[in-house]
């Protein structure tokens, strides 16, 4: 069976629609999606190094950023064809989408962060070579494996510094600085640098700019207001529990977060408990969607403006 998306009402639990991505080519591995206000949805691809553009009737429109089973980093000026454009990624984890409809991709390998613009000009908006260095100046901005990211209403997105234990902000200039974390893994509440992070994989913004973070080996979600200070929202251990703050439990395989439209919940993508959390800005967690293990597991997942969430499955 075919990787597929789901979309869902998270009002009804029904399943609106189920678009099928048989077309696209053999092997991909699909890893973080992203829909823009028009409701076109953008999947990377980390096997086959590109960006897709999918539509909800399961057309495929080649690569929008990237070439197709092709390893790189080269930006472009347009797009070319319908394979996409003359951009090059290596491994491009998460993507987002602002108001305006510019496409920006956290290029992992290459420790860029990539923006594509309606007109299909691909950019670094930030990021050089391996490190750990904010600036001013976007090309001496150094990460170590971006993961997810995501954007505001402002257009100042927010990356998951994986690799440096950081949530980074990046202004539309390509100025960078470094919201929370400290140096070195750890597990540590408080404000900027004091903070201390695992594994930040996920990341979602809601329109007050406080960030919410799938800090996975610490199996928690973390919440960054505006000025840097970071506090534990649910989680503690590993498990499948419901409740409050520290009394929540989930899998060390949680991934993608995403805020639905009303800025009150995030859903969570919880992979080895086979299930969809549904935390509220309280702190509240309890379980959306759950199956029995089956060959297809859920990815990452996104929101639509009118409310539908969007759920990518990848069959194993």
């Amino acid at each position: 069976m075919a990787d597929r998306i789901r979309k869902i009402n998270v009002q009804t639990s029904e399943v609106h629609a189920v678009i099928t991505t048989a077309s696209l080519p053999a092997g991909a591995l699909m890893d973080g999606m992203a829909i823009s206000a028009e409701g076109t949805i953008y999947v990377t691809d980390i096997q086959n190094e590109v960006v897709y553009k999918i539509y909800e009737d399961g057309r495929v429109l080649g690569a929008v950023v990237g070439k197709i089973a092709t390893t790189g980093d080269v930006n472009s000026r347009g797009m070319y064809g319908s394979d996409g454009n003359t951009a090059r990624l290596h491994d491009p984890s998460g993507v987002c989408v602002d108001a305006s409809g510019n496409i920006y991709v956290a290029d992992n390998v290459n420790n860029k962060i990539k923006k594509l613009s309606p007109s299909g000009r691909c950019q670094v908006l930030a990021g050089s070579t391996s490190g750990d260095v904010c600036s001013d100046d976007g090309a001496s901005v150094k990460f170590n494996g971006p993961a997810g990211i995501a954007v505001d209403k402002a257009g100042i997105v927010y990356v998951c510094d994986q690799g440096n234990y950081k949530i980074k902000k990046v202004w539309p200039s390509g100025r960078t600085v470094s919201l929370a974390g400290g140096t070195g893994g750890g597990m540590a509440n408080g404000q900027g640098a004091n903070a201390l992070f695992g594994s930040p994989v996920g990341i979602c913004v809601d329109f007050s700019e406080n960030c919410y973070v799938v800090d996975r080996s610490n199996y928690r979600i973390r919440k960054i207001d505006s000025s840097g200070n970071v506090v534990t929202l649910a989680g503690g251990a590993a498990g499948f529990v419901d409740g409050v703050g520290n009394a929540a439990r989930f899998s060390l395989n949680t991934w993608d977060i995403a805020m639905d439209p009303s800025g009150q919940f995030m859903y969570i993508i919880d992979q080895s408990n086979d299930a969809v959390r549904k935390l509220s800005v309280s702190g509240v967690m309890t379980t959306f969607m759950h199956w029995e293990q089956t060959l297809n597991v859920s990815s990452c997942l996104a929101f639509d403006k009118s409310g539908f969430m969007y759920v990518l499955e990848r069959n194993l």
